[in-house]
């Protein structure tokens, strides 16, 4: 009964992540895109069809970042349950994936800084580009590693 329930709640672990992760890029990539379309006021989206598939990836994020947060606060109950989903392994697998995450950042941050020499990138563009590598990638690396 116990192995079947952990299995249930991995893989909607699994989809939570999924359903995150694609909610987080369908909403940053129009922003990400904005500094190049929309000139200096970037955060305007040119108001057309990037304003919206902005606003409906971050909808997509909410609602499986709500969906997450409900299962973990009823977790909380069953601690045996919580214990074998937080084990070893998936404490080594979420360091892992911190770790490619934090390396992709530094080769995403080392591409972007000698650009900056011979093209004009905007601080802000750096910044929301760093926070868009960090967190896809580490999220990614996690999934990846868990398939392992």
């Amino acid at each position: 009964m116990l192995v079947t329930g952990i299995s249930t709640l991995e893989s909607k672990r699994k989809r939570f992540l999924v359903g995150l992760t694609i909610g987080f890029i369908i909403w940053q990539v129009p922003y990400l895109a904005s500094y190049f379309t929309s000139g200096k006021n970037h955060m305007s989206l040119s108001g057309g069809w990037m304003t919206w598939v902005s606003v409906a990836g971050s909808v997509i994020w909410a609602y499986y970042l709500i969906r997450m947060q409900l299962e973990s606060w009823l977790l909380r109950k069953r601690r045996e349950v919580v214990k074998a989903l937080n084990d070893e392994y998936i404490r080594l697998i979420r360091t892992r994936s911190f770790a490619a995450g934090f390396w992709v950042l530094m080769a995403v941050i080392a591409v972007l800084f000698p650009l900056s020499f011979w093209v004009d990138i905007s601080t802000s563009f750096v910044l929301h580009a760093a926070l868009f590598t960090g967190v896809v990638s580490s999220t990614l690396a996690y999934m990846s590693f868990e398939k392992e």
